[in-house]
């Protein structure tokens, strides 16, 4: 806009042009990451734990039973706080929170009793982070979580 009122434009010289090209496909190579990677590939650059559990579910199924497990600890001590929904995951979009919803909670503890050790591991640490995500361990949380531990493993 200022370049307009004194009657001048700009002409980017090559090292200009570079900068933007280089910007442009690191955009581009960022998002291909993203969409395409696999999920046991950005599963290792995760911190979160909810989130890297949810990268490591192969199927559908277990997605489905990981969210209904995962809901199921933010409502174990009777109230859900702000710091544990924040901590759900994003991808756990309306349509897998629904099916969670409608399935039985031996199908979801059968489903996560087949997960590998390592899976139900990351499982675990995930729990434990979505527990702890209020700053509060309640009594209740840890009585409902040694009955998940103990129904899992």
């Amino acid at each position: 806009m200022l370049l307009q009122s004194i009657g001048e434009t700009y002409n980017p010289t090559a090292t200009d042009i570079l900068l933007m090209v280089s910007a442009g496909i690191l955009f581009f190579a960022v998002l291909i990451w993203r969409r395409y990677t696999p999920d046991n590939l950005r599963s290792k650059l995760v911190f979160n734990k909810v989130k890297k559990a949810w990268l490591l579910m192969s199927s559908e199924e277990e997605k489905v039973a990981y969210t209904r497990l995962m809901v199921e600890a933010a409502k174990s001590d009777g109230k859900v706080t702000g710091e544990e929904s924040d901590a759900l995951f994003e991808e756990m979009d309306k349509s897998i929170k629904q099916r969670a919803a409608k399935m039985p909670e031996d199908d979801m503890f059968q489903v996560v009793r087949q997960l590998s050790p390592e899976v139900k591991k990351e499982v675990f640490a995930a729990l434990q982070e979505l527990l702890y995500a209020d700053g509060d361990f309640d009594p209740k949380e840890a009585e409902w979580l040694a009955g998940v531990m103990t129904k899992i493993s």
